[in-house]
């Protein structure tokens, strides 16, 4: 997994990304102004695009999701072993194994749904 190493890394990246690409892709020319839905429908299709073909991916170490139910069921279970109500720095624990079972799972799985249920109930 990769990991930035500091804030000020994170924002060099995204700043550098920022100005070579984003900001001049972001609005589209010539069109009247948006309204905030298509505005969103138009970034995030630039914005697949953008992070499909810029050279940050390999910076950034980007790749496809993979998803693995039988991997999201481990972490889901590490998850567990950390589970305490009673320790806050335990069930930030709990959440960060929870979060990666919910990354792993296939969408509309059981191991997706149960992960989802706890991270609700960790958090509520």
């Amino acid at each position: 997994m990769f990991r930035i190493d500091s804030q000020l890394t994170g924002n060099y990246l995204f700043d550098g990304l920022w100005e070579s690409v984003i900001k001049r892709c972001i609005i589209p020319e010539g069109q009247r102004q948006l309204t905030n839905d298509q505005l969103t429908a138009y970034i995030a299709r630039k914005m697949r695009i953008v992070l499909r073909d810029c050279s940050f991916r390999e910076e950034l170490d980007l790749r496809p999701d993979e998803k693995d139910n039988a991997k999201a069921n481990n972490f889901r279970m590490e998850g567990n072993r950390y589970m305490h109500p009673s320790s806050l720095e335990r069930l930030c624990e709990t959440s960060i194994y929870y979060n990666k079972s919910i990354a792993c799972a296939e969408k509309g799985s059981e191991e997706r749904a149960i992960a989802t249920k706890i991270v609700w109930r960790i958090f509520d």
